[in-house]
């Protein structure tokens, strides 16, 4: 009987020469350091797999949540002291300006702010800060007079344009894989009217805003 020995990466096996002239391969069990030497390769090549299956779907993750909760600009309504048409647009997930077209007590003018996102642990929803002013035309008016025990009703208008500073303080939510987004603010302004003095407003509201 002949035995003729050889060595693999992974099986070692031992060929006996039958009394028939075939040869039969019988499977020992390998070297204690090949084997380790072999466990020790599928370890590493599995820890290596799984890091860049990881890697790729976190970054997957991070990625669609960043596209849910950010946008470059939304339009909408706001609704409060001033009411009407608002409009942001985003430079960066930092940067904005917010531009404001609607009516407040007794006048009615376009607002401009410059703001500042602070981002949050929760996806979607930003804090932000800024300020800016506004122009707007305004009116006054006075009702009537009592003379000789009888009241006098009138109504008397004074056009004029107004000029005022403008801050805003609120937070904001984009509802994930909705185009839309929801905040609450409060906008202090003052108004400075010639010949009247100065007004001021606390002015807080709540805004609508579709996003794209």
């Amino acid at each position: 009987m002949t035995e003729i020995k050889t060595n693999f990466l992974y099986k070692s096996f031992v060929f006996k020469s039958l009394t028939n002239g075939s040869i039969l391969a019988i499977p020992v069990l390998q070297k204690p350091k090949i084997m380790k030497r072999a466990i020790l390769n599928k370890a590493v090549l599995t820890i290596i797999f799984l890091a860049c299956f990881l890697d790729k779907n976190l970054f997957a993750q991070q990625k669609q949540a960043a596209e849910n909760a950010d946008y470059t600009n939304a339009i909408g309504i706001r609704f409060g002291g001033t009411t009407g048409l608002d409009f942001k647009h985003k430079f960066s997930s930092l940067n904005a300006i917010e531009l404001i077209l609607g009516a407040y007590p007794n006048s009615f003018g376009l607002t401009a702010l410059y703001e500042r996102n602070v981002s949050t642990q929760v996806t979607g929803l930003n804090l932000y800060l800024g300020a800016g002013g506004h122009i707007a035309r305004a009116y006054d008016y006075n009702y009537g007079y009592f003379k000789n025990d009888r009241y006098y009703y009138y109504r008397n208008y004074n056009y004029g344009p107004v000029l005022g500073i403008d801050g805003i303080a609120g937070v904001e939510y984009r509802i994930p894989k909705v185009p839309l987004a929801i905040s609450v603010d409060v906008k202090p302004y003052a108004e400075f009217y010639s010949g009247y003095g100065t007004y001021f407003n606390l002015d807080p509201g709540l805004g609508i805003k579709f996003t794209f």
